[in-house]
């Protein structure tokens, strides 16, 4: 998961077995923090890669930038760089 402004993008990848051999599906997820502390995320935007990738870091990575992308058109600032989100949690910008 990442930090894009104010929002948190996080990626979901779902493997499937073709011919016994995966292939990853993945979405992405914007969340928003209404209290703006970071401890309530919600949901607020969400899409499906239309790819299949052969491996989940490659799917999460492609799923991010989607995620990314609109978090950083939701702010008019495609500026805005990706902070890794984790513990111990950043703050969150106002």
């Amino acid at each position: 998961m990442v930090l894009v402004g104010k929002y948190l993008v996080g990626a979901v990848g779902t493997a499937c077995a073709s011919n016994a051999v995966p292939e990853w599906r993945v979405s992405w997820f914007l969340h928003e923090s209404p209290s703006g502390n970071g401890r309530d995320w919600k949901i607020i935007g969400y899409g499906a890669h239309p790819g299949v990738f052969g491996d989940i870091v490659e799917a999460d990575a492609a799923a991010l930038e989607l995620g990314i992308s609109r978090a950083r058109e939701l702010q008019g600032n495609e500026g805005l760089q990706p902070v890794r989100w984790g513990f111990p949690f950043p703050e969150v910008p106002q």
